[in-house]
């Protein structure tokens, strides 16, 4: 799927100081170990396709990028650790979170990223971040009810029918391609449109000037 307009516009407008990335950090309350956190992320990958996807760069950009899986997707670069120092309270947390969520989200992976954040006596926080191209408010939502639960010992989802398969990656002259194909495509549409517009015309101004 390629980007929309709207969407592309929060890529290309994307400057290291000034990140086009949502984050959000929630409190939970009790001290959960990293690798329980990971599992369950892991469990519900199949449940959004987009997580296990990248952006594709159209050559001399002819097109806006298109999502495609990515085939050296790994999920430790996406859910990660961070272990705070013994004694650091939740305003610590909060400070390490906004420091992990200032850089850019690397661009040859999917563009999202989740922070375990540990160390805080009785409380786990989670720093969850995911680039405007790839979600929005509403989306990010349903992400996070997909991956978190709203009530205690729900059951787990149902696991998927087969391994994930990730499609191979499009060359940059199959890209191009299809990127020249769309828009001549889109051309023709536009045309066809005008054309088909202009008949109308012609057709109304005609039958007005036989009824007169």
């Amino acid at each position: 799927m390629r980007l929309t307009n709207h969407d592309a516009t929060f890529l290309y407008s994307e400057t290291a100081s000034g990140p086009m990335h949502g984050a959000a950090i929630a409190v939970i309350d009790g001290e959960l170990r990293f690798e329980q956190i990971f599992d369950h992320i892991a469990s519900r990958l199949h449940l959004i396709p987009r997580y296990r996807q990248r952006l594709a760069f159209v050559p001399f950009n002819l097109a806006h990028p298109k999502w495609v899986d990515d085939p050296d997707f790994d999920l430790t670069n996406h859910v990660k650790l961070k272990e705070l120092a013994a004694g650091a309270c939740v305003d610590d947390a909060v400070a390490a979170a906004m420091k992990l969520a200032e850089p850019l989200l690397p661009r040859n992976r999917p563009l999202w990223l989740m922070y375990v954040i540990t160390g805080v006596a009785g409380k786990t926080l989670l720093l969850q971040m995911g680039h405007h191209a790839m979600v929005d408010g509403a989306s990010g939502i349903d992400i996070s009810l997909i991956l978190f639960d709203l009530q205690a010992n729900a059951p787990a989802p149902s696991p998927p029918s087969q391994a994930w398969s990730p499609a191979p990656l499009p060359s940059p002259a199959e890209l191009a391609i299809e990127a020249v194909r769309e828009g001549a495509d889109e051309l023709l549409a536009s045309i066809h449109s005008a054309v088909a517009g202009g008949v109308k015309n012609v057709r109304n101004c005609y039958a007005g000037q036989q009824n007169q």
